[in-house]
């Protein structure tokens, strides 16, 4: 009796994680730039809880311009410092709010014009090497602490 209510709990929390996959698949081809989804099963057995997130990253327009792509390493260290610092206080947040609806003007004409490319990333050195470092440090600390946690 105990292993076909498992069966069952592992065939109920395989149907969640199909529903989940099917839905990033769905949300993955729509224009969003943002989605997420969650799913739950849990029971005497265990639980599971899946989580899809979008991959999207929210742009960051000046950085981008200055250095011409999203991927560049400066460009990626203000993104996870935004995510990982600035998102969670008020002031931080209204900066972003601040920052979304200034910077695209900026940006288009630091796109046009390669001297306003180069004191850009000139000016944006100093904050993503900053960045950089907080973002390493936070991470670093962070597995630390879980490799001393008692076992």
């Amino acid at each position: 009796m105990k292993q076909k209510e498992g069966e069952i709990d592992h065939q109920m929390a395989a149907r969640k994680v199909d529903q989940a996959s099917d839905a990033a698949q769905t949300l993955g081809r729509s224009k969003d730039a943002e989605f997420e989804y969650s799913a739950d099963h849990g029971s005497e057995h265990g639980s599971v809880h899946v989580t899809v997130k979008s991959k999207r990253a929210s742009p960051c327009f000046v950085a981008t311009a200055c250095y011409g792509n999203e991927s560049h390493p400066a460009v990626i260290a203000l993104r996870h410092f935004r995510d990982d610092f600035l998102r969670h206080g008020a002031a931080g947040r209204l900066f972003i709010a601040w920052y979304y609806r200034n910077s695209p003007a900026l940006a288009n004409r630091i796109e046009r014009n390669a001297m306003l490319r180069f004191l850009g990333r000139v000016a944006l050195w100093p904050a993503a090497l900053t960045a950089a470092t907080a973002v390493w440090l936070r991470q670093h600390f962070r597995n630390q602490r879980v490799d001393q946690t008692p076992r």
